[in-house]
């Protein structure tokens, strides 16, 4: 019995598997062969700065316009901390230091504490008339 055999998709001389370092320089444009020249602790790949041990991991820090410790709107890519600027971006009124998410809710018509809800536990009447 004779089996009719399939030419290769590809000419062999063409096709070559891909390998782990491959992939990982396709995908994160960084060689699979990571090393560390400011011996931080961090790799190539994701330090700031990899000839400065003083420079690790990339950061993304929001601005604080109120001095809360609670940031909004977009964050910006750096690799050092920056005056104004915090880790997060859960302040909903980044304008009134009086409003973040650690705030205690009072009757007051706002949502004090950045959860959605404006006056929760007031009841249903908060203008104080």
């Amino acid at each position: 019995m004779h089996t009719h055999r399939s030419a290769p998709l590809w000419p062999s001389r063409l096709y070559r598997p891909l390998t782990l370092a491959t992939m990982t320089l396709v995908l994160t444009g960084c060689p699979c062969n990571i090393r560390d020249a400011d011996e931080d602790g961090i790799d190539q790949c994701q330090d700031c700065d990899d000839d400065n041990a003083e420079l690790g991991l990339e950061l993304t820090l929001y601005a604080d316009g109120d001095a809360d410790g609670y940031g909004a709107e977009e964050g910006k890519k750096t690799c050092e901390d920056l005056d104004g600027w915090v880790d997060n971006n859960s302040d909903c009124n980044d304008r009134a230091a009086e409003f973040h998410p650690d705030a205690v809710e009072t009757c007051n018509n706002f949502d004090d504490n950045c959860d959605g809800e404006i006056d929760e536990g007031c009841g249903a009447d908060t203008s104080g008339s």
